[in-house]
């Protein structure tokens, strides 16, 4: 009974905040909203990996054909990268957009000692026809992939979201900011503190 009502909470408090937190499976968590500036989105993945991390939509439920933002924070330096990206084909690299669409809050991007934390931010329709997709109103497929260094390869996790979700829906109740970003993640490792307590 305590465990389900600090579950509770800890969904009421988040969505509260005005943004949609999914944790796409134990290693890998992303979390979205809306914002004041029109037809725009707002990302924060964390992935538990030092190397580079990768997300972004698909509408065939495979990393064939899937637009992908790349990122990562450089072990040697510490400088931040990141890419707009299209991928033909899952078993090779992904090819990188002309056209960038994706920007970056180097605020919010930073790296622990396990798992590096990326802030992105995109117009749901870019212009660009041939390499980006339209982020609808509606549902689509969301994927993932992460590497073991700052080396962008083939990856050695890729993962494709196993139910369709709708981001404009679920990130649009709320006009959140990074600054709300930044208390969901402590409204977040507070829950997982309460979990493990309980």
């Amino acid at each position: 009974m305590k465990l389900q009502l600090v579950f509770l909470i800890c969904t009421f408090a988040v969505g509260a905040l005005g943004h949609a937190v999914i944790q796409l499976d134990a290693d890998f968590g992303v979390m979205f909203h809306m914002t004041t500036v029109p037809g725009r989105i707002e990302i924060e993945v964390t992935a538990k990996t030092l190397g580079w991390v990768g997300f972004g939509f698909s509408k065939t439920s495979s990393l064939s054909t899937s637009d992908l933002v790349i990122g990562g924070v450089h072990d040697t330096n510490e400088t931040l990268y990141h890419g707009d990206y299209w991928s033909t084909n899952s078993n090779v690299v992904p090819t990188l957009d002309e056209q960038q669409d994706w920007g970056r809050n180097d605020t919010q991007c930073h790296q622990n000692a396990t798992h590096t934390i990326m802030y992105y931010y995109r117009q749901l329709d870019t212009g660009d026809a041939d390499q980006d997709y339209v982020i609808p109103n509606g549902n689509i497929y969301l994927v993932w992939s992460f590497g073991t260094s700052d080396t962008l390869d083939n990856g050695y996790r890729k993962e494709v979201y196993s139910e369709q979700i709708n981001m404009v829906a679920l990130g649009g109740h709320g006009t959140g900011s990074s600054a709300m970003i930044q208390g969901s993640v402590a409204i977040t490792l507070l829950c997982v503190a309460f979990f493990s307590f309980f």
